[in-house]
C-alpha cells in the first residue's frame, strides 16, 4: 500500500501501464507532439521521457525492476531532475527565468547532441525536449496561474500580446516553506483529508489509508478537488474543471513549444537531425533508458544547469561540462559554474582554468556553454 503513495502524482492509475491515459505527462506529451506534426512512434518515446522522470525520483519499485544501473543512474541524476519540477519560485521574476534556463538549456543540449552524442542524437534529443516539457508542463498544475479567471484560457508564452497581470503569480511550496503549498500525500492523519488513490481499473486504496494534504496541485482529478479548495476558487471551478483547464494549457504550450523547437533546430543548422527526431520510428523506453544512464549521454544536465531556488541566474554566466573516467573505469558527467563572463566571453582566467581541466589524462569530453539569449557552445 506505501508504493501508491510514492508516485500518484500525476496519474489516475499508478499500475496502469503508460499507453492507457491513465499518465498525464504522458498523454499531454504524445497529444501535443501530434499536433506538431510528429510520427506517432516518435511522440510515444517524447512522451515516455517527459512522464519518467517522477519515476526516477520517487518509484522504488520501478528503480529495481531495472537492476542496479537503474538505481544507480536514478542516484546521480536526481540533483538536476529536481529542478525541473516548476516548484519553490518564490517570485514571477523566477519563474520567468526557470522557463529561460529550460529553453536556453534545451537549445544548447540539441547542439551538443548533434556534436557529441553520435548514434544516439535522436534519442538524446528526444529525452532532453521530453524532460524540458515535464517542466513546461508542471507549470499549470503546480502554479497560481488559473485562479485569475481573465489567465484561464492563456498560455504562459501568450502572457505579454495577451495584457494578462500576473504579479500576483504563485508557485507551491513544496521543498521550502511558505504558502502556498504543492500538496503532499500519505498516510491518512491530522492535516490529511482522506482520498481513494486510484490503482488500476475500478481499483484503488481502501478507504481511510491514504491521506492528502492542503495544497494547489492540479496533477490529477483526485487531487484536484482539494487543489480548488486550498486555491480558494472552489466557489467558481470544481476540480474536474481545474484540472482540465490546467491540463489544456500545459498541452498547448507544449505543441507551439514543439514547433518553435524545431524553427530553432533550422536556426542551427540541424534540420536533418530534427526531422529524425520527429519522425524516425525506432528508440522508445529502451532507448531513453540509455540515454538516462549513461554518464556520457544525460543531455538533461544543460537543463539544470544555473538552478537557484533563492536567486535569479546570470543570463549571461557561462558552465562547463566534464565528461570524465573514474578510478574505477566507470564514466561520469558534471556541470559547473556558473562562472563569469567577460563582454559576453568567458573571463580569460576561467578559459585557461576549464582548458586545462580538459587536458586532463581522466577527461573524455569538455564543453563550455552559456546560459543566455544564445546556444553558445564550445568544445574545449
Amino acid at each position: 500500500m506505501v508504493l501508491p503513495l510514492v508516485l500518484a502524482f500525476g496519474t489516475e492509475g499508478y499500475l496502469e501501464p503508460h499507453d492507457s491515459g491513465a499518465w498525464h505527462h504522458f498523454g499531454i506529451t504524445r497529444r501535443a507532439a501530434a499536433e506538431a506534426g510528429w510520427a506517432q512512434g516518435a511522440g510515444t518515446e517524447l512522451a515516455f521521457a517527459a512522464d519518467v522522470i517522477d519515476r526516477y525520483l520517487w518509484d522504488p519499485a520501478w528503480l529495481y525492476e531495472g537492476g542496479m544501473a537503474r538505481v544507480r543512474a536514478a542516484r546521480e541524476i536526481a540533483p538536476a531532475l529536481r529542478t525541473l519540477h516548476m516548484d519553490d519560485l518564490t517570485t514571477p521574476e523566477l519563474v520567468e527565468a526557470s522557463f529561460e534556463r529550460v529553453l536556453t538549456g534545451t537549445r544548447v543540449a540539441i547542439r551538443w547532441c548533434a556534436e557529441a552524442a553520435g548514434e544516439h542524437a535522436v534519442a538524446a534529443v528526444r529525452g532532453v525536449v521530453g524532460f524540458a516539457l515535464h517542466c513546461v508542463q508542471d507549470f499549470y498544475s503546480h502554479s497560481t496561474w488559473i485562479n485569475a479567471p481573465q489567465r484561464r484560457g492563456i498560455t504562459w508564452d501568450e502572457r505579454i500580446d495577451a495584457g494578462v497581470e500576473y504579479a500576483d503569480l504563485e508557485v507551491g511550496r513544496y521543498q521550502v516553506r511558505g504558502a502556498p503549498r504543492h500538496g503532499a500525500i500519505g498516510l491518512a492523519g491530522p492535516g490529511r483529508a482522506a482520498v481513494r488513490i486510484p490503482l488500476r481499473g475500478g481499483i484503488g486504496v481502501p478507504a481511510g489509508i491514504a491521506g492528502i494534504g492542503r495544497g494547489v496541485t492540479l496533477d490529477s482529478r483526485w487531487q484536484a478537488p482539494t487543489g480548488v479548495r486550498t486555491r480558494g476558487i472552489a466557489h467558481e471551478v470544481s476540480g474536474e474543471e481545474a484540472f482540465e483547464m490546467a491540463s489544456e494549457l500545459a498541452e498547448r504550450h507544449s505543441a507551439r513549444w514543439l514547433r518553435e523547437l524545431a524553427l530553432e533546430a533550422q536556426a542551427l543548422g540541424l534540420d536533418a537531425l530534427w526531422e529524425r527526431v520527429m519522425h524516425d520510428d525506432d528508440g522508445g523506453a529502451h532507448a531513453q533508458s540509455r540515454v538516462a544512464q549513461d554518464p556520457r549521454l544525460r543531455p538533461h544536465l544543460f537543463l539544470g544547469a544555473g538552478a537557484s531556488a533563492g536567486r535569479e541566474p546570470d543570463p549571461d554566466a557561462w558552465f562547463l561540462r566534464v565528461t570524465a573516467r573514474r578510478r574505477d573505469g566507470q564514466a561520469t558527467s558534471r556541470v559547473l559554474g556558473p562562472f563569469p563572463a567577460a563582454g559576453g566571453r568567458l573571463a580569460q582566467d576561467v578559459t585557461d582554468g576549464a582548458r586545462a581541466v580538459a587536458r586532463h589524462p581522466s577527461v573524455v569530453g569538455a564543453w563550455a556553454f552559456r546560459r543566455g539569449g544564445s546556444a553558445d557552445l564550445l568544445r574545449l
